[in-house]
C-alpha cells in the first residue's frame, strides 16, 4: 500500500511537470491501469481544492497532465488567456415533475464508476419529482446476436489469450463476474421498454453503460453494447434509427458494430484522437458510411462545442428513433473527458437538438447516459434531457 502511494505521488509530480508521456505512465502502472488517471484526480484534489484556482488544475490534467499532446489552444491561450476563455459555470436547480424515465429495476452488484453514476442519477430523478418506471427482463436472445459469446467460463478463457496489459486492464475496469454479466445481459432491455412507452421522450438508464463495448470484447466498463443490440435489432425491422453520440470519449464499439448498417446512422462528436488517449485500439474517427464524426480540440469551452453540435445535428436524417448518448464528460471539471464546457450549456445542447428532432418530425426520442462519472454529472445530463423536454414542449 505505501508503495502504491509513493507512486502516485511520484506519477503525479511528473505527469503535472510534463516529464511522462502516457506510454511511460503505463509502464509505470501495470497493475492497476487507472493509476495514472487516479493519481492526477488526486493532485487535483488536493493542491486545487480551492474552485477559484481549478481552472489551472484542470490546465495541467487536461494538456501535459495525461500524458497527451498539449493541445494548440492550450499553447496559444497561455493559462491566464485559458482562465479568460472559460465563463463561470453556474449549476441549475431541478424540478423534474413530467420528465418519464425508464430504470433498470436492478442494481448493479458491483459498484464500479458508472453504475455509481447511475445511482446518483436515479436518486437524483426520484429526489426531483421525475416518473419512473422500473423494468429488467432477459433479452439474451438480441445480445447473442451482436456478441456471440456469453458463457461465463468461455468469456474467462477469452480473456486470457488477449495481450497481458489489456488483461489487466479489463480486469480492473470491467471483471468478470457471474453476477455482474446477468446484470449487464438485461439492460438493453430497459431501451426496448423506453422505445414501447406511450411518450415522445423518453430518459432510459440501462444501469451499465454500452458504447465502448465490441463484439468479442468487453472495455471501458461496457460488457454489452446497449445502444448497438437496440439498434440492430429495430433495424433489422426496417426500422431507421439515429444515434447522436455526444460522449466526450470515442465509442469505438458502437462504431464497428453499426458501420454499414443500412438504416442505422451515427452522428458522433469526441476529442479528437490525437489527444483522447486510450490503450485501446480505436479507428481513425474519419466520417464514412453511415458515420459522421466531429473531432474536437481538447479545451473548448461550451460556446464553441455549441456552434459544432448545430452543425452536427444538420445531419439528423428522418428516423423512426432518435437516440441520443448524453456525455456530461463534456463538463468542465470532469475528470475524464477532454473539454471545458460550462454547466449552463447542457439545457442549451438539448434544446437545438430537441428543436431539430421536431423539425425533422421524429416520433421517439430516448436518451441514455454516456460517459461522466464526477459529483455533478448526473444534474448536467438531467439538465440535457430538460433542454430537449424543453423544446419539444411535452405536455405530461
Amino acid at each position: 500500500m505505501e508503495n502504491n502511494a509513493l507512486m502516485d505521488n511520484l506519477t503525479a509530480y511528473l505527469a503535472v511537470s510534463g516529464s511522462l508521456s502516457i506510454d511511460e505512465l503505463r509502464k509505470l502502472a501495470p497493475i492497476n491501469s487507472k493509476r495514472y488517471y487516479q493519481s492526477y484526480m488526486g493532485f487535483l484534489r488536493d493542491y486545487y481544492s480551492d474552485r477559484k484556482n481549478i481552472i489551472e488544475g484542470i490546465a495541467n490534467i487536461k494538456s501535459h497532465g495525461l500524458g497527451f499532446t498539449v493541445p494548440q489552444r492550450i499553447i496559444n491561450y497561455g493559462l491566464e488567456d485559458l482562465k479568460g476563455h472559460i465563463e463561470n459555470s453556474i449549476l441549475p436547480v431541478h424540478n423534474l415533475v413530467g420528465l418519464n424515465v425508464v430504470c433498470n429495476s436492478e442494481d448493479c452488484p458491483v459498484e464500479t464508476f458508472p453504475t455509481r453514476s447511475f445511482r446518483w442519477l436515479k436518486n437524483y430523478l426520484i429526489e426531483k419529482g421525475a416518473k419512473i418506471t422500473e423494468h429488467s427482463s432477459n433479452v439474451m436472445e438480441l445480445v447473442k446476436k451482436v456478441h456471440s459469446e456469453t458463457d461465463f467460463l468461455k468469456l474467462c478463457a477469452r480473456r486470457l489469450k488477449r495481450e497481458k496489459i489489456i488483461q489487466q486492464i479489463d480486469d480492473q475496469e470491467v471483471p468478470l463476474v457471474p453476477e455482474v454479466l446477468n446484470h449487464a445481459y438485461k439492460a438493453p432491455s430497459v431501451l426496448f421498454t423506453a422505445n414501447e412507452l406511450n411518450r415522445r421522450f423518453v430518459v432510459a438508464i440501462p444501469g451499465t453503460v454500452g458504447g465502448m463495448a465490441e463484439a468479442n470484447h468487453e472495455n471501458n466498463y461496457s460488457y454489452v453494447n446497449n445502444e448497438a443490440v437496440f439498434a440492430l435489432e429495430l433495424a433489422s425491422k426496417g426500422k431507421k434509427v439515429t444515434i447522436l453520440d455526444l460522449s466526450a470519449n470515442f465509442n469505438h464499439g458502437l462504431i464497428k458494430l453499426c458501420l454499414g448498417t443500412e438504416g442505422i446512422q451515427i452522428i458522433s462528436l469526441q476529442a479528437d484522437p490525437q489527444t483522447d488517449a486510450t490503450i485501446y485500439y480505436r479507428d481513425d474517427a474519419e466520417s464514412k458510411n453511415n458515420i459522421v464524426n466531429y473531432n474536437l480540440e481538447a479545451g473548448i469551452n461550451g460556446r464553441e462545442y455549441l456552434e459544432y453540435l448545430k452543425d452536427a445535428i444538420k445531419n439528423i436524417s428522418q428516423s423512426d428513433v432518435l437516440l441520443i448518448i448524453g456525455g456530461s464528460n463534456n463538463y468542465l471539471y470532469d475528470s475524464i473527458g477532454l473539454f471545458c464546457v460550462e454547466a449552463q450549456y447542457f439545457r442549451r445542447f438539448g434544446q437545438v437538438i430537441g428543436g431539430r428532432a421536431k423539425e425533422k418530425e421524429i416520433k421517439k426520442i430516448i436518451v441514455v447516459p454516456g460517459g461522466g462519472y464526477d459529483k455533478d454529472s448526473h444534474i448536467l445530463f438531467t439538465d440535457f434531457c430538460l433542454g430537449i423536454k424543453d423544446k419539444l414542449k411535452m405536455e405530461e
